[in-house]
């Protein structure tokens, strides 16, 4: 899993920081962004093997990535983090095909679980439609 490149999307500085540094010491490649526009320059521009996405942040915020991820067909896998764990945020992942969500504040070694975990890129939100949805209880 090691040089897996990933995009970590947090408008909380020391946390992003401390993920950031977290991740590149177990050998992960990572780029950071600090808000939802920045991640969609870098979406457009890099390609990613994993998203990791606050889903709240100010300005552009996560289901707005995750809009535009659909639109432009972008499959990378992508993990939520949220400090609000509730239905409305699940139903809006999953609409757009991420089953992976993590309740912030979540630990570092949860987090390291979750992208060690074999998992295909997500579908399009088209796709979900029609299909049944797993998300962690």
């Amino acid at each position: 899993m090691a040089g897996r490149k990933i995009l970590y999307v947090d408008d909380e500085a020391p946390l992003r920081d401390l993920v950031h540094t977290y991740l590149e010491l177990e050998g992960y490649e990572v780029s950071t962004a600090s808000e939802g526009a920045e991640a969609i320059v870098l979406l457009g521009r890099h390609e990613f093997d994993i998203l990791l996405l606050d889903y709240h942040m100010p300005g552009t915020n996560g289901l707005e990535v995750l809009k535009y991820m659909d639109r432009q067909q972008i499959r990378t896998r992508t993990i939520v983090m949220s400090g609000d764990d509730g239905p409305a945020v699940r139903e809006a992942c999953a609409h757009y095909g991420v089953t992976d969500c993590l309740p912030k504040p979540f630990d570092l070694n949860v987090l390291l679980s979750a992208l060690q975990e074999s998992s295909p890129p997500r579908p399009s939100a088209a796709t979900e439609e029609n299909s049944p949805q797993h998300l962690p209880s």
